[in-house]
């Protein structure tokens, strides 16, 4: 990672904007500009190409450092404690972003395409999707995101799981609001097929409270029982607390401490009953 680097004087193997230009040249893309993308965390840029915007992300030995691949990695080896731990490469983590970018999309929700995986050197790659111009929903307000956004967000994931996909990382952060008002999940790098039903509503739990952030408990869990049904928002209920949570959302719960418990209340008064723990 980069602190082994500094210590031992390596210089960091990061390409910056003009090698990831000219990475994309030598592989047919007619580049005009690279810029940093404000919208995700990681490191991801915009690239302007004369047949449209890419979005690009890097993915190499310092992104350790950002803890990026940690998090996959660890997504990876704890997956299943059951089973033998097996080693786990730079190629695997490419195969499991590809995968489950893949996955995504075969589901039909969206996520933006994945158009690319460009390896260079022996442990750097870099993962070349459309881009999607938009905003986060963590950076709108309530007046901007309108109930057929949210009912949007509620039909995206009921596609994930009539399919079995879990994002596992749904938050005010990883869905975005395209300037057209259709909703987009980024970054599903951390989720997983065939997933288990306790996945399937955690991701549920994680997209109620990313949006309760922004237009309240009301409308969240009304457009959500609208969409989805009672008895799958009552499911997710259980797993509304903050381990279960992004940690961009577990941020944002603590201006708003109580709405964890304002949700649950919500879910319990719509839908009728009060829902069974784990």
């Amino acid at each position: 990672g980069i602190a082994v680097r500094m210590i031992s004087g390596q210089p960091s193997v990061t390409p910056g904007g003009r090698k990831i230009a000219e990475i994309l040249r030598e592989h047919g893309h007619e580049v005009t500009s690279v810029r940093s993308d404000p919208v995700e965390e990681h490191r991801r840029y915009i690239v302007e190409t004369t047949k449209g915007p890419l979005g690009v992300l890097v993915l190499d030995r310092d992104s350790e450092g950002t803890g990026f691949l940690v998090r996959v990695l660890d997504q990876l080896r704890t997956r299943e404690e059951v089973l033998p731990r097996q080693a786990v490469t730079m190629r695997r983590a490419i195969d499991q972003l590809t995968l489950l970018s893949l996955a995504v999309n075969r589901a039909g929700a969206r996520t933006p395409p994945l158009r690319n995986v460009l390896r260079f050197g022996a442990d750097s790659a870099l993962l070349v999707h459309d881009h999607i111009p938009g905003r986060p929903l963590s950076s709108l307000t309530a007046d901007e995101v309108t109930d057929e956004m949210l009912s949007d967000l509620w039909r995206q994931l009921a596609r994930l799981r009539k399919n079995q996909v879990a994002h596992r990382r749904v938050s005010g952060r990883t869905i975005l609001i395209g300037d057209d008002g259709r909703v987009w999940l980024l970054n599903p790098s951390g989720g997983e097929v065939a997933a288990p039903d306790l996945a399937l509503r955690t991701d549920l739990a994680q997209a109620l409270v990313a949006a309760a952030l922004v237009v309240g408990t009301d409308r969240t869990v009304d457009t959500a029982v609208r969409v989805l049904g009672a008895e799958a928002v009552a499911g997710a209920v259980p797993l509304l607390q903050p381990i279960a949570l992004a940690r961009s959302s577990r941020q944002g719960l603590r201006e708003r401490r109580s709405l964890l418990g304002e949700l649950r209340d919500s879910v319990v008064s719509e839908v009728g009953w009060e829902p069974q723990e784990i």
